[in-house]
């Protein structure tokens, strides 16, 4: 409560905030005995990453790690940081693996640089479906478009939570989704954030493969590999 009341919002807002604090915390239980879909390996025992797998950024810190293996991966706003761009504040960003182009494949080599760690998620979760349906720059698109399915296609608290607290604060992403060949088509945004259990991979770049173990030791259950498929945690490579 100390970190959303340090952010000026109302307390109509801190109550609907509540309600996705606690939606998260129930859906978070609700995996802690469950498993994970496999990553898919080729014949060569290869990662293989297939058009619409989902995966997350993140800077190569284990202290970082540490604190997604065990809490998820959050919005920043719940340690009272707001989201610079304002795009969608109070949620996780992740991206869906675009169809394979020459510009595609260079632009994914290129971001492997700048950005050391990719956590994958287990698309076929049936609560990873739900969260992603739930994706807050579809919903703006829907909302212009074809305002009527709306209530067909969302919850009632999560409208209420786009309308009274996400959409104010998150001016910046209303055309995310409207132009396919733009790059923002593939960017979801989860309310809340995604439990850790729901991680199934994670790429490290090649020139971080000194940390590997210690990767495998907070996130024993994924599959750990580089940016060429290669598998790092050797216990995953006879997996299909």
């Amino acid at each position: 409560n100390g970190e959303l009341k340090d952010l000026n919002l109302t307390e109509e807002q801190i109550a609907k905030l509540k309600w996705l604090e606690n939606f998260y915390m129930q859906i978070y239980s609700s995996l802690e005995n469950s498993e994970t879909s496999e990553m898919k390996i080729d014949q060569d025992g290869k990662v293989v990453i297939e058009e619409g797998d989902l995966y997350h950024r993140v800077s190569p810190s284990i202290d970082a790690l540490k604190g997604i293996s065990e809490c998820g991966v959050l919005a920043t706003e719940w340690f009272g940081v707001m989201e610079s761009e304002a795009e969608g504040r109070f949620c996780t960003f992740i991206e869906k693996k675009a169809p394979e182009t020459a510009n595609s494949v260079i632009t994914a080599n290129q971001t492997m640089k700048l950005y050391s760690i990719r956590l994958y998620f287990d698309r076929e979760n049936e609560i990873m479906k739900k969260l992603l349906s739930f994706d807050f720059f579809e919903y703006q698109k829907i909302r212009k478009e074809n305002p009527n399915i709306i209530t067909k296609m969302y919850p009632p608290e999560i409208i209420e939570l786009y309308e009274s607290v996400i959409l104010p604060l998150s001016p910046s992403s209303s055309k995310f989704h409207d132009n396919q060949d733009s790059t923002t088509f593939n960017w979801c945004a989860i309310p809340g954030g995604i439990p850790p259990q729901l991680i199934n991979g994670i790429c490290i770049h090649s020139s971080l493969c000194d940390i590997t173990s210690e990767v495998s030791e907070i996130f024993p259950n994924a599959t750990i590999f580089d940016e060429t498929g290669t598998i790092l945690n050797k216990d995953k490579e006879n997996t299909k």
